[in-house]
């Protein structure tokens, strides 16, 4: 058997926004950009941006600090001007005031 052709590759940028990434949690859609050097900077277009923290974080953790610092790279990174919704749902374990981009333009869902 020959190696499988990348079929996905070759969609047009609009559709594996719109269509596929869209679809994903931000955390899978950030971590497509291994995949090859096309998909480097594909996330960065897609139209939807949906962080969830799982809840109260064990006392003296570092986890809310490490989880705000992924969302604060991620918009930093973003094509801003393409998102349609963000959403962000972490409850008093995060600092939403750390997030410094504008992102009243899109939709925002609040959780």
């Amino acid at each position: 058997m020959g190696v499988a052709k990348d079929r996905i590759s070759e969609l047009p940028d609009s559709i594996l926004h719109d269509q596929i990434l869209s679809r994903l949690p931000t955390k899978l859609v950030v971590s497509t950009s291994i995949l090859s050097k096309r998909w480097r900077s594909m996330w960065t277009g897609v139209p939807t941006l949906e962080f969830s923290y799982p809840g109260p974080p064990p006392k003296d953790s570092d986890e809310p600090t490490k989880f705000m610092n992924f969302v604060d790279n991620v918009l930093f990174q973003h094509q801003i001007s393409n998102l349609r919704l963000f959403n962000l749902a972490c409850g008093a374990a995060c600092d939403v005031s750390r997030i410094f981009v504008d992102i009243h333009p899109c939709s925002y869902k609040s959780p």
